[in-house]
C-alpha cells in the first residue's frame, strides 16, 4: 500500500513539475493609433488578417488601440502614452499621427508600420525601397489618385474647362497633390480654380464669393484628399453649390452627395491586410527598414443616379473599370 502511495505521489510531483516548467506562450503587444474615425475599416481588416496569420487576440497577441481624433496635441499625447505600453510594434494611421509616431518609436527602438499615410513631400520615409531604420508601411498614393480623378473626369466630361479645387490651406499632404495636378490640368486645357480655406465652414463664404465674382462659370468640383474632402460643413456647401450650378463632383466617396458623379479612393480593406502582412514579417524577426513600402489598389465608384440628374452618359470605358456602380 505504501509502495502504491509513493508511486502515485511521485507521478503527481512529476506532473506538477512538468506544468511549472513548461514554456510560457509568447504574447506579442501591438499598439494601434488611429487619427481618423473612418479608418476603423482599415483597423478591422488589419486585425482580421493578423488572425489569418495565426495570431489569437488575448492569447498570442494583445492590441492596445487608441483613437486620436482631436488634433495634433492629442495625437502627441496618445503616441507618448503608447510608448509606455512595452510594445513589440506600433501601427499608425494616417499621415500626421505617423509622423509623430516615427519620432517617438525611433527614440524607443520600437518598429513602426504606418498605413494610409502620404510619403511624398512629408519626410516620413527615406525611400520606397529602403524606408529607413525601424519603419515601413503602406502608403496612400495621393498624387496618383488626384491625377486619376482628373483623367476620369475628362473621360466622362471632355468639355470640362474650369474646375473648383477646394483644400485645407497649409495642410501637409496638399502640396504634393497640387504639384501633380497643376501641370496635368494645364496640359489638358483645364483651368483650376483653387480654393484654399482655413477650415470646413470657410468653404461656404468662399463659394459665395465665387458666385458673386465677374466669372463664376465652372464645370466641375474636384476634391483632393485632405480634411476638407470629408468635412460635413464643406461637403454640405459644395453639394448646394453643385445643385445650383448643375455640375458634378469628382470626389472621395461615390454616395457622398447626389452630385458625386464618381469617386476614386484606396481599397481600405486591402490596405489593412497589407499592413498586417508587414507587421507579421516584423514580428517574425525581419527588420522593418528592410521591407519596401507597399501601395494598395485604387477603387473606382460611379454614381449613375448623379449622372442621370446631370444628364450625363457615363461611357462604357469608365463603367467597365468601376468597382462599385450606384444605379
Amino acid at each position: 500500500m505504501k509502495h502504491h502511495v509513493t508511486l502515485g505521489l511521485l507521478a503527481a510531483l512529476i506532473f506538477i513539475a512538468g506544468c511549472g516548467t513548461s514554456e510560457k506562450q509568447d504574447v506579442r503587444r501591438v499598439g494601434i493609433v488611429n487619427g481618423i474615425p473612418i479608418l476603423s475599416i482599415l483597423e478591422a481588416s488589419f486585425k482580421a488578417r493578423m488572425t489569418e496569420h495565426g495570431y489569437v487576440e488575448g492569447q498570442t497577441i494583445d492590441y492596445i488601440a487608441r483613437g486620436a481624433f482631436d488634433g495634433r496635441e492629442q495625437e502627441i499625447q496618445v503616441v507618448s502614452d503608447l510608448m509606455r505600453e512595452d510594445l513589440d510594434l506600433l501601427v499608425s494611421m494616417p499621415t500626421e499621427v505617423s509622423l509623430i509616431a516615427r519620432e517617438k518609436t525611433r527614440e524607443m527602438g520600437i518598429p513602426l508600420v504606418f498605413s494610409n499615410a502620404f510619403v511624398e513631400g512629408t519626410g516620413l520615409i527615406e525611400s520606397i525601397r529602403a524606408p529607413g531604420k525601424g519603419i515601413t508601411g503602406v502608403r496612400f498614393p495621393g498624387p496618383d489618385l488626384v491625377l486619376l480623378r482628373l483623367e476620369t473626369l475628362l473621360k466622362i466630361r471632355p468639355d470640362v474647362r474650369r474646375v473648383i479645387v477646394p483644400y485645407l490651406d497649409g495642410y501637409p499632404i496638399v502640396a504634393a497633390q497640387l504639384d501633380a495636378l497643376r501641370p496635368a490640368a494645364s496640359r489638358a486645357g483645364v483651368a483650376l480654380i483653387e480654393m484654399p480655406v482655413p477650415d470646413g465652414p470657410a468653404v461656404q463664404p468662399a463659394l459665395d464669393a465665387l458666385l458673386a465674382s465677374a466669372s463664376p462659370d465652372v464645370d466641375a468640383i474636384l476634391l483632393i484628399t485632405d480634411p476638407i474632402s470629408v468635412d460635413p460643413d464643406a461637403i454640405a456647401a459644395l453639394e448646394a453649390f453643385a445643385t445650383t450650378c448643375r455640375i458634378p463632383f469628382a470626389g472621395i466617396f461615390p454616395d457622398a452627395t447626389p452630385h458625386t458623379l464618381f469617386s476614386l479612393m484606396i481599397d481600405l480593406d486591402q490596405m489593412g491586410r497589407l499592413t498586417a502582412d508587414l507587421a507579421h514579417r516584423i514580428l517574425q524577426g525581419e527588420p522593418a527598414g528592410s521591407l519596401p513600402v507597399l501601395s494598395a489598389d485604387a477603387v473606382l465608384g460611379v454614381n449613375l443616379q448623379a449622372a442621370a440628374l446631370l444628364g450625363i452618359t457615363v461611357p462604357e470605358s469608365v463603367l467597365s473599370h468601376a468597382d462599385t456602380i450606384i444605379h
